[in-house]
């Protein structure tokens, strides 16, 4: 299919900070993305379907505790990056799909981040359910040494989720996270 033919597609990268977010979009792209902005660019999927992919990472949205995004847009120490942290939401009403890249190692902040990201959407006016999400279990190579704790997919709970295990550091998983993102969007455009 051509690719002019594609429509666009807009992933949110969510998980705690310095999980591997940009670490994985960098391994896709082949462009060192560290701002909050949103980024553009083209994707072939292992299968052959090439996607203009929006990049968006809720990069300032892991600085800070878990609460309602508005009262985190009221924090005098949120000043700094008010901006961004607007952009990030405004992609919220975007975003067709997420990426969100899991640490083993902060299982409790996993689970808070993945209520969170639920109450970001809504308020961003959408129905969490309607968004997929793939669940990227980053650092493997930790895992498989035994660094970090085992992590129970129980724990993290999505309507509509997928599981890709990775290690962004070396490239592993991320683009087959991408792909089955990618792949959940056309399944839900499909009649």
């Amino acid at each position: 299919m051509d690719r002019s033919t594609l429509a666009p597609r807009y992933v949110l990268y969510a998980g705690p900070y310095l999980a591997g977010k940009h670490t994985s979009i960098r391994w896709i792209t082949n462009h060192h993305h560290w701002s909050a902005d949103r980024l553009k660019r083209p994707h072939t999927t292992e299968g052959g379907a090439t996607y203009e992919v929006y990049f968006q990472v809720a990069h300032f949205r892991s600085f800070y505790p878990p609460m309602p995004f508005d009262a985190l847009l009221a924090l005098d120490s949120a000043a700094s990056n008010r901006e961004h942290l607007v952009k990030e939401r405004a992609f919220m009403a975007q975003a067709q799909a997420v990426v969100f890249v899991v640490d083993p190692f902060r299982v409790g902040q996993n689970e808070d981040l993945v209520e969170l990201l639920g109450r970001d959407l809504e308020g961003a006016g959408r129905d969490p359910r309607s968004v997929p999400v793939v669940f990227q279990i980053n650092k493997q190579d930790a895992l498989r040494e035994g660094e970090a704790p085992a992590l129970s997919a129980r724990s993290l709970s999505w309507p509509r989720a997928a599981f890709v295990e990775s290690t962004a550091s070396a490239g592993e998983g991320v683009r087959e996270a991408l792909d089955r993102a990618l792949a959940m969007i056309d399944e839900e455009a499909r009649p």
